[in-house]
């Protein structure tokens, strides 16, 4: 439930990319990428 806010954060952050980044956001949460390493999603806005 945390990911979900902290990724509207990241998106919001982002100013007018914030719906395209929710987007990829999620897909990336969908991926096997992000189970796998889901640190490595999570650091890349940072």
């Amino acid at each position: 439930m945390l990911r979900i806010p902290f990724g509207f954060r990241v998106g919001a952050a982002q100013g007018a990319h914030a719906p395209v980044s929710l987007v990829e956001y999620f897909k990336r949460r969908s991926s096997l990428r992000f189970r796998e390493n889901p640190s490595t999603v999570l650091s890349k806005p940072n």
